[in-house]
């Protein structure tokens, strides 16, 4: 005999049967909740964070700063241009910057590993 029947034998509560009504009636209780916002024209998904940008048109402006691109080496990443937008190397700079290897870089960001490494060469001989 398991505990929880030894448990119901003695008359005590079965603690998991009140965890599973419990859960049983949420679930019900949400569905409601989505049907009813759903009627009323709501949406059943609220944004988790409103965005801080107004526009995706101004977006690469905004992120980037004379300040955050100051010695980005474009006539040496030139090349790399032809497969690879520049706000994507600007970002490898501005992570090559602050720190992050050239394998990390491009892993993430999607760019070959040799303009990576030219990156973060040009971001540490900066200092």
């Amino acid at each position: 005999m398991n505990r929880a029947t030894a448990r119901r034998e003695a008359g005590g509560a079965d603690v998991w049967s009140s965890v599973r009504g419990g859960l049983a009636a949420f679930r019900r209780w949400r569905r409601r909740a989505v049907v009813v916002g759903e009627l009323a024209g709501e949406s059943a998904v609220e944004p988790a964070v409103e965005p801080v940008m107004g526009s995706a048109a101004g977006a690469a402006d905004d992120w980037f700063t004379a300040e955050s691109l100051a010695g980005f080496p474009l006539e040496a990443v030139r090349p790399y241009l032809a497969g690879c937008p520049l706000g994507r190397l600007q970002t490898a700079w501005v992570l090559a910057r602050t720190g992050h290897e050239a394998s990390w870089i491009s892993g993430h960001l999607d760019l070959p590993e040799a303009a990576s490494e030219l990156l973060v060469a040009a971001a540490r001989q900066q200092g």
